[in-house]
């Protein structure tokens, strides 16, 4: 059988410490235990009269240590067109930014790094040459390649035949075929072209004639911008918050029990966990502790999640080691029935009381 390492204090030694305690803080125990007609004694308060039921349980603490550092990433020089810095959020810090209280990225961008240059693409003039009429707003036209056409009325003979009619001596009718020059071409045997009126160029349809398209990487303004992308500045900060995880209630005393056992860690006996991941675990905590729950099972499960938390956010870090500690519960009542609770955090060698009626 393992020893047990961790003893609790007895009821009657965490009755008298609570009621020191208690004395110290100007807490009126004369109102609540005074019998009438007798002199009021802290040693008539009795704990087996007034302690009703002895429980116990254990509590998980450890501290959650929040450290926000300025950044060390490198800056990143970002390029654009109005259009892209348009559609950038840009940042402006007067001061220092407080991380916990941020809530856009890390990585931001800066209004006063902007800076403004001439377009390479079309020196800062907004437009291209048309690559399609190399300026000229002009094409050859697609229909007379730059020519005329071949006239299709007499099928470019420069010729068409008309029928006349004749009578001969006898009184025969008859129709005789005449050459002439085609009326279409006036027997050129080529005719204007309809698309270009002969001219054999036509506007140029990619430019719509003005001989220059848009500059695409500017957007025709003839400037780009460059701006920096960089952490933002945020205030160098550490906080260390107690953490308590209970296998009971603890009436409210939560933040009073965490902030007394960090200031007095060193005083009070309980397991300490080095080494969470191989610690955390009935194998190791119930040899000390003397036996083991559901209820610790819970809390230990809570404080592994807790720990794999923290270690996916960079900012937070759960210190070693991770303390349990023996909890013991005393129900109590005073002299007129009302009923309280004070608890024993620790072993016989160290231990802390917390308890208010």
């Amino acid at each position: 059988m393992s020893q047990i390492i961790i003893k609790s204090p007895n009821p009657d030694v965490i009755w008298n410490s609570w009621k020191q305690k208690a004395s110290r803080r100007n807490i009126k125990l004369e109102k609540h235990y005074k019998t009438k007609g007798a002199v009021f004694s802290l040693d008539n308060i009795t704990a087996a009269e007034y302690v009703k039921a002895v429980n116990k349980a254990v509590i998980v603490f450890y501290e959650e240590i929040y450290e926000a550092k300025p950044s060390s990433t490198n800056k990143v020089i970002k390029k654009g067109n109005v259009r892209s810095l348009q559609k950038e959020q840009f940042y402006e810090f007067k001061t220092v930014a407080v991380k916990s209280e941020w809530k856009g990225p890390e990585d931001v961008s800066y209004l006063n790094s902007i800076q403004q240059y001439s377009c390479t693409t079309c020196n800062g003039s907004g437009a291209i040459t048309c690559s399609k009429c190399n300026g000229r707003k002009m094409i050859t036209c697609s229909n007379c390649k730059g020519t005329t056409v071949g006239c299709k009325t007499c099928k470019s003979t420069g010729k068409t035949t008309i029928k006349i009619s004749v009578i001969d001596q006898q009184n025969n009718k008859m129709n005789v075929e005449q050459t002439v020059p085609c009326p279409s071409c006036s027997g050129s045997k080529r005719i204007e072209c309809y698309k270009c009126g002969g001219v054999g160029k036509v506007p140029c349809d990619s430019c719509q004639a003005e001989g220059s398209k848009r500059c695409k990487d500017c957007s025709g303004h003839g400037v780009l911008f460059k701006w920096v992308v960089q952490p933002v500045p945020f205030k160098a900060e550490r906080n260390a918050t107690p953490v308590i995880l209970s296998t009971t209630k603890l009436s409210g005393f939560e933040k009073e029990m965490g902030a007394e056992i960090q200031n007095a860690i060193e005083r009070v006996e309980g397991i300490a966990l080095r080494d969470p991941y191989n610690e955390l675990n009935q194998r190791f905590i119930e040899p000390s502790l003397g036996y083991y729950s559901k209820e610790v099972d819970k809390i230990v499960h809570e404080t592994q999640k807790s720990w794999r938390n923290a270690e996916k956010n960079k900012d937070y870090t759960v210190k070693k080691p991770v303390y349990l500690f023996p909890l013991i519960v005393l129900d109590c009542e005073t002299a007129k029935g009302k009923k309280f609770q004070v608890f024993s955090i620790g072993s016989e060698r160290g231990y802390l009381v917390f308890g208010k009626i």
